[in-house]
């Protein structure tokens, strides 16, 4: 679903490959930094299918336009007992869940949804991983551990922001787990 295309130019000192971001280069100028930034956008990510956990109907309107706004198809849930319904129905790049929420927060849907994964693939040897990225204005060690013992795979601080996005899709190209 995802794919990265090879570029003659020098990348900017945070733009997107498949490896990771590149190495700063001082010579590129802030408009060559904003074009390949743009040119990662759209070309390098072809298309996500994303879904968005967020309590706040503001937050989920504003990260659904923007991450939409890149091209990326975006559904939304209210909490973490919705995102389990959503997540038992359909496959997602990237799940992108607020850890603070009201009835189920972000960090028991996660466990709970890794513990659903690990049945389906005892069952029927579905190997399908879905990447959990954990949205929190907290940022401490923690949350940090207890986002890693909830099966999350990247920790990000709010708010969700360009760069963000990109350093989150980077991870999902090479299957790393961080803090982005």
């Amino acid at each position: 679903r995802i794919s990265a295309q090879q570029h003659k130019q020098p990348r900017s000192p945070r733009s997107f490959s498949p490896r990771g971001y590149q190495n700063h280069n001082p010579s590129a100028s802030a408009a060559a930094a904003a074009g390949a930034k743009e040119e990662a956008l759209a070309t390098d990510v072809v298309h996500l299918d994303v879904l968005v956990v967020d309590d706040s109907a503001t937050q989920l309107r504003m990260m659904k336009h923007m991450i939409e706004s890149w091209g990326h198809t975006v559904l939304t849930a209210a909490d973490g007992i919705d995102a389990l319904e959503q997540l038992k129905l359909q496959t997602f790049d990237i799940v992108l869940m607020d850890v603070n929420m009201p009835h189920m927060n972000g960090l028991e849907a996660a466990h709970e949804f890794r513990e659903i994964e690990k049945h389906r693939r005892a069952l029927t040897g579905d190997r399908r991983y879905q990447k959990i990225v954990a949205l929190s204005s907290d940022v401490n060690n923690t949350i940090f551990m207890e986002c890693t013992n909830a099966g999350i795979d990247v920790f990000v601080p709010k708010p969700l922001t360009e760069d963000k996005f990109l350093g989150v899709v980077t991870m999902k190209v090479t299957d790393r787990k961080s803090v982005v």
